[in-house]
C-alpha cells in the first residue's frame, strides 16, 4: 500500500500535536494556515 500525506489545517495546539505524532510515526504531512507566519500576540492574555 502507498502511504499518503496527511493535510493538517491549522496549526493552533491540536494540529501542532497532530503534526508531532504523525511525525514519530514517519508519517508524511502538510501544515497549512490562514496566516503566513507566527502569531504577533498571545490569545491566552488578559485584559481588565
Amino acid at each position: 500500500m502507498s502511504e499518503k500525506e496527511v493535510l493538517i489545517v491549522g496549526v493552533g495546539p491540536t494540529g501542532l500535536v497532530l503534526a508531532m505524532e504523525l511525525a514519530y510515526y514517519n508519517v508524511p504531512f502538510k501544515l497549512i494556515d490562514q496566516k503566513s507566519g507566527p502569531g504577533e500576540s498571545s490569545r491566552a492574555m488578559l485584559t481588565v
